[in-house]
């Protein structure tokens, strides 16, 4: 930024000054930073700047032109000249900036540059191209305006002659189909005619077919068709190179009159023959530069095996392997210019062989990176994968796949919607508003390498036939537009499309309904993924403000950037790989967002505000280099211009232009508004039906009036009906179709048998057409009728026709029974006839005696009759019902039944008696009536309480029931179960049971308890219950332990039981041994204490744990308890504890116990110890006022008796009452002590054996 420009700021009047300021903004540098940052929105800076420059003193005129005027060759109406570019220069000492850009007359366009645009120092320059698009034979002198800030405008002259010709061609036919094409092998040609009716001549100067697969026979161009009547034949082939369907067309162009060509499609299916699948055209070479081509073979086994046909060689530097694979890198003698030879091929597994001759272009190098032909994963040797390949596999941790899960199929919902929204695009008047003669539009965005790829697209797009008159292709990708800067709605690249290149389509933002968006930063440097992150943040901004910008906005389609390695070290390339790569990622990831019902991203109004427009994936276009991908799609150097980023018009711009093309033709969310409409009549109702001569047909024949190509239905189109005089007639000859396209009719068939071929036909519509069958038709009874059953009964046979056609069964024809209402039921009321004609289905007779008439019937057929008998036959219960019993008893009345045919006994009749498997029995199951129409049974009722419904059953007969009571008798343990009692005891608590009927208490029943001979005795062993139900008894436990089972049983009741427990329980405890011990204290006694246990009858126990304790004196026993062993005993050692004391030892089984005494004595002399009389004073020869008392202790600190202490004062001059005192029973020795006549301090010691000695201090004073 220059000094002027500065200047320019400190005259900007204080106001504006403030608001930079406010803004944070100091001078013209900051802010031309902060629009580079995209801090402040282009609006504001070109305001603030405008302010800027018109507080400077500007010149007469800010910019200038070179050249000064565009001039341009004659052209064509409805043709557009090619761009000239003119360069725009600041000529100001400061800012010059250019506002808007406008035409002055509309017959001019602009191809490329932006507005506004700030030109920030004198010198600055910006291109703008403009292209000449005449509509009238007239001479257009108009001017170029540049509307600049300051309020001048700058005008570059332009001029241009639009000249006319009569020419008129038309191309037939506008679509050729080549189906089922083996794989590898050339079609017959077909020929496509372009006829020029007109009254001048007119010549081809070019023919473009797509794709590849698709080519033409020699034309030498340019081709001049001669006028009024004269024609070119264009031979078209197909060459499938894999089993696929695909669509493309025929572009051709001329100098005088706009493109127009022909809809291709093929269908490539496998080969039956061994070939070479690989395009006899194989992928350009670059001169001096790597190459590799991958041949394909089909319809063979495999292995295969490549090599040189005799005589061919290939270019200098490039070899073919065995496996087909053409690489190398080319000599530097290889000159430019086609290389052509020949390959075979040969079946490893059959030895068959196949050859093709090949052409390989070799192109200058333009300066690309021709070496990379491919890109690996960074940091590795692996060669990345299109996303389309690598499925769920993953990209630096990163799953590919065009959507979710690997997949590269849009799911199935979100295609849903795309679907709807693309029937749901309608022509659109310039406000938006629906209009039969409006129009819509797909836009395509992007920076260059977008908007040079369109720019190929549009011709063949709108020269193809099959795109919708209604729909407007318009360019808006331009140079340097990044998502960067479209993420804002402000964006001057948003103005150009608005106020520009929709303008100069004639169209407006309002009637965008479609973008096609290839579109990326300049990414080229970062680590994945945080590198693309922003990238696809940005892609969900632009969506948004495309949501703002174009109201009816509905779809959006991504395509991805090609491949990118070419421009690898070139200059400073913009995307190179990996990151163009990348890019496939962001895309990928905007869209995931969108699919998982991301709030910034919503389009569907029953989730929320609508934000954004509907988003899917396009063509995806990357491939690594010539190592391609799956379906055989490469980039070669050639396809690229020399910064290796910009396809190249001669191949590389085809590229994207074909699979465009393809994929705008072909996807169910592009086919509606896409193409043109293809109005047809289809039949959707009543084709193939049958029906007898002279009936009506069951259903009527509808027709639906529609755009085939996806389109919505017509409604109001008048369609005629005709049988071409078979003979039928139709109940609504000509019938008009309603809202949903819908026409219908009714037709009655001929009199005669035959087939009636019916056309409905409308004009402009293709036809729809029926097949319908007038037959003699026949439904014949052939089983079932005249038979006789009871009332309500199912017949025994099943009612069954047959279905014929002319003699023939007729299969699959819907029958329907009906009795008239007479009251009975059908199983199947409408059965369907099999394979040889048959109807079946059975009958219950009503419930009433009557004759019934019964119809069988199908449209068409006349109906077949059947007559059956509803008699009253019955079976009647006549005796045993409503009994009760006891679970499992026998009923005491039999069950007795009554067998009639209307009133009447029936004799020798067979009755089946069941209980449902209620668990009962019957003693005659099935019993036969006798000659008073009786049959009988007796029944057990079952083994669990229940109510039992019976029933007795007869064919055709109605049936009895009986219903029965089995009730619960019991014995139920109520008090004295599981007790637990010594050896010939008494049990505590009596034993007692409840008697009851179904829960109910029951008295006077006699119950008999039994210990089943466990040796045990009642004291009542038969009880009768009293009027509570209970009975009691005592029970005495045998005399040896065992776990006793004592039944309660009373007849006819379910028995109750105890379990009780006779135990050998200790009555007394003796000392059999160890009592009376003497031992050193912590010693374990050297004999064990042992103890007896024996229960109340003087037998020993067995098994009886003995605890012992010695009152916390803190001895310890081993074990403790103590196990009785088969001898009764239990025996434990005794550790005595460390007191010297007398020990009374406790051994305890429950309340039992019995003691022993031992003796713990002390142990071994440790320690003589100071008790009393240290430290005291008194006057010479004279008794201390303290005896002097020590003690001999062990380990323990017990005193030990009977020792001699000696006691010395050591030469001092004092006397003891005794020198060598016994240690009394404490442990204790004691002296009188008298002092020396001396004064002073006297050191007493007392000592043992070789105990150390003790020491007193005493005074004499």
């Amino acid at each position: 930024m220059n000094s002027t420009a500065e200047m320019g700021f400190s005259r900007m009047s204080a106001t504006t000054r403030q608001s930079l300021s406010t803004l944070g903004f100091s001078s013209i540098r900051e802010l031309m930073k902060a629009s580079t940052r995209q801090i402040l929105s282009p609006v504001i800076l070109c305001t603030f700047l405008g302010l800027i420059a018109m507080s400077t003193v500007a010149s007469a005129q800010d910019v200038t032109s070179s050249p000064s005027s565009l001039s341009f060759s004659n052209t064509y109406v409805g043709m557009a000249s090619g761009s000239k570019t003119i360069t725009i220069t600041n000529q100001l000492n400061g800012i010059a900036i250019i506002a808007s850009v406008s035409f002055s007359c509309p017959q001019y366009g602009l191809a490329s540059g932006v507005a506004p645009i700030t030109l920030a120092v004198k010198g600055t320059i910006t291109h703008y191209s403009i292209f000449f698009q005449p509509d009238a034979a007239a001479t257009f002198n108009c001017n170029f305006v540049m509307s600049m800030w300051d309020g001048t405008t700058v005008n570059v002259p332009l001029s241009g002659t639009g000249l006319t010709t009569t020419a008129v061609t038309t191309v037939t036919p506008t679509s050729l189909s080549f189906p089922n094409q083996a794989v590898g092998t050339p079609s017959a040609s077909q020929t496509i005619t372009v006829t020029n009716s007109g009254g001048q001549s007119v010549n081809v100067t070019g023919i473009t077919l797509s794709p590849p697969s698709f080519t033409i026979g020699p034309i030498t161009l340019p081709f001049t068709i001669a006028k009024l009547g004269g024609t070119l034949s264009i031979p078209v082939f197909y060459t499938p190179g894999q089993v696929t369907s695909e669509i493309g067309a025929i572009d051709i162009a001329y100098n005088a009159l706009p493109d127009n060509g022909s809809s291709l499609s093929g269908n490539g299916v496998a080969a039956s023959s061994l070939v070479i699948s690989s395009s006899t055209t194989l992928p350009q070479a670059t001169q001096n530069a790597a190459y590799q081509a991958t041949l394909a073979a089909a319809g063979g086994t495999g292995p295969y095996s490549w090599l040189l046909g005799a005589g061919s060689i290939l270019p200098m530097g490039l070899s073919l392997s065995s496996s087909g694979v053409i690489s190398g890198t080319l000599d530097p003698s290889v000159a430019t210019g086609n290389y052509t030879f020949t390959v075979q091929m040969t079946d490893s597994a059959t030895g068959s062989t196949a050859s093709n001759l090949f052409t390989l272009g070799v192109f200058a190098n333009l300066g690309d990176n021709c070496n990379d032909i491919s890109f690996n994963v960074p940091g590795t040797s692996t060669p990345i994968s299109a996303l389309t390949d690598l499925g769920t596999g993953t990209y630096q941790g990163s799953q590919a796949g065009l959507y979710p899960n690997g997949s590269n199929v849009r799911p199935s919902s979100h295609d849903a919607d795309g679907v709807a929204f693309a029937y749901g695009i309608q022509p659109l008047d310039a406000n938006g508003n629906p209009s039969p003669s409006g129009k819509y539009v797909l836009l395509a965005i992007g920076e260059s390498t977008a908007q040079n790829e369109f720019n190929r697209f549009l011709p063949i797009a709108n020269a193809d036939p099959t795109k919708n008159p209604n729909l407007v292709v318009v360019n808006g990708a331009q140079g340097g537009a990044t998502p960067k800067l479209f993420a804002s709605q402000s964006s001057y690249y948003w103005g150009m499309v608005l106020n520009n290149y929709l303008p100069q389509n004639h169209v407006t933002a309002n009637q965008v309904v479609a973008i096609w968006l290839e579109d990326t930063d300049g990414i080229a440097t970062g680590t994945f993924p945080s590198d693309i992150t922003t990238l696809q943040s940005e892609y969900e901004s632009m969506m948004q403000a495309m949501h703002n910008l174009f109201p009816n906005l509905k779809l959006v389609y991504f395509s991805s950037r090609v491949y990118a390695g070419y421009s690898n070290g070139v200059g400073k390339p913009d995307n190179p790989e990996p990151y163009a790569y990348e890019v496939g990622f962001a895309v990928k990831w905007a869209i995931q967002d969108q699919l998982n019902g991301a709030s910034n991203l919503n389009y569907n109004p029953n989730n929320g505000p609508v934000v954004a427009p509907w988003m899917a994936w396009g063509p995806y276009y990357w491939s690594n280099g010539m190592l391609g991908r799956n379906d055989g799609f490469v980039w070669d150097c050639a396809d690229f211009s020399a910064d290796g980023t910009h396809p190249s018009s001669a191949f590389g711009q085809m590229k994207v232009a074909v699979p465009l093309l393809t994929f705008l033709k072909t996807d169910n969310t592009t086919i509606p508004w896409y193409l043109a409409p293809k109005l047809g009549l289809t039949a959707t109702a009543g084709n193939n039906q049958t029906g007898g001569t002279g009936s009506v047909l069951p259903t009527a024949l509808s027709v639906l009036a529609s755009n085939l190509n996806g389109g919505a239905p017509s409604p109001g189109v008048s369609v005629a009906f005709s049988d071409n005089g078979a003979g039928g007639s139709f109940g609504t000859p000509v019938a008009t179709t309603d809202s949903n396209g819908i026409a219908s009719t009714t037709y009655t068939l001929p009199p005669t048998a035959q087939t009636v071929n019916i056309s409905a036909t409308s004009s402009g519509f293709t036809s729809a057409s029926f097949t319908e069958t007038a037959a003699v038709l026949a439904l014949t009874s052939t089983g079932g009728n005249n038979q006789s059953g009871g009332t309500g009964t199912v017949l025994p046979s099943a009612l069954t026709v047959l279905a014929t056609s002319n003699g023939n069964p007729v299969p699959s024809i819907s029958v329907t029974f009906s009795d008239g209402g007479a009251g009975g039921s059908f199983g199947s009321p409408v059965a369907t006839t099999d394979s040889n004609g048959i109807a079946t289905t059975t009958y219950t007779l009503p419930a009433t005696a009557k004759t019934v008439s019964i119809s069988a019937t199908s449209a068409g057929y006349p109906a077949a009759s059947f007559t059956e008998t509803a008699i009253v036959l019955s079976l009647t219960p006549t005796a045993g019902n409503n009994q009760s019993g006891g679970v499992g008893t026998t009923l005491p009345t039999a069950l007795a039944v009554l067998a009639s045919s209307n009133g009447s006994p029936v004799a020798g009749l067979s009755v089946t008696f069941s209980d449902g498997g209620a668990g009962g029995s019957f003693g005659s199951p099935v019993a036969t009536t006798d000659s008073n129409g009786t049959a009988s049974t007796t029944y057990e009722l079952p083994a669990t309480a229940k109510t039992v419904t019976i029933s007795a059953t007869s064919s055709g007969y109605t049936s009895a029931s009986f219903t029965e009571t089995a009730t619960v008798l019991a014995l139920t343990a109520t008090a004295g179960n599981n007790q637990t009692g010594g050896t010939g005891t008494v049990l505590p608590t009596a034993l007692t049971v409840l008697a009851s009927s179904n829960g109910n208490p029951v008295a006077g029943v006699n119950v008999t308890f039994s210990d089943g001979g466990a040796g045990g005795s009642f004291g009542t062993p038969v009880a009768v219950t009293g009027s509570n139900g209970t009975a009691s008894t005592s029970y005495t436990l045998p005399s040896t332990a065992k776990t006793v089972t004592i039944s309660a049983t009373s007849s006819g009741y379910t028995s109750a039981t105890f379990t009780e427990t006779a135990a050998q329980l200790v009555a007394t405890l003796t000392v059999v041994s160890g009592g009376k011990q003497v031992g050193t204290v912590g010693t374990t006694l050297p004999l064990p204490i042992v103890m007896k246990a024996k229960d109340s009858l003087g037998k020993v126990v067995v098994g009886a744990s003995i605890a012992f304790s010695d009152g916390g004196l803190g001895g310890t026993f081993s074990p403790n308890p103590a196990i009785t062993g088969s001898n009764g005993q239990a025996s434990t050692l005794y550790t005595l504890p460390t007191v010297a004391k007398s020990i009374t030892v406790t051994g305890s089984n429950g309340s039992v116990s019995v003691r022993v005494t031992e003796q713990a004595v002390a142990g071994p002399a440790t320690a003589v110890n100071i008790v009393q009389g240290n430290s005291q004073t008194a006057h010479p020869n004279n008794k201390l006022p303290k005896a002097l008392i020590v003690s001999v202790t062990d380990q323990y600190g017990n005193g030990i008796s009977g020792l001699t202490v000696n006691f010395t004062d050591n030469g001092a001059g004092g006397t003891f009452s005794t020198t060598t005192p016994i240690t009394n029973a404490a442990g204790k020795a004691t002296v009188i002590y008298t002092t020396p006549a001396q004064t002073g301090t006297v050191t007493i010691t007392a000592s043992h054996s070789s105990l150390t000695p003790v020491n007193f201090t005493e005074t004499v004073q």
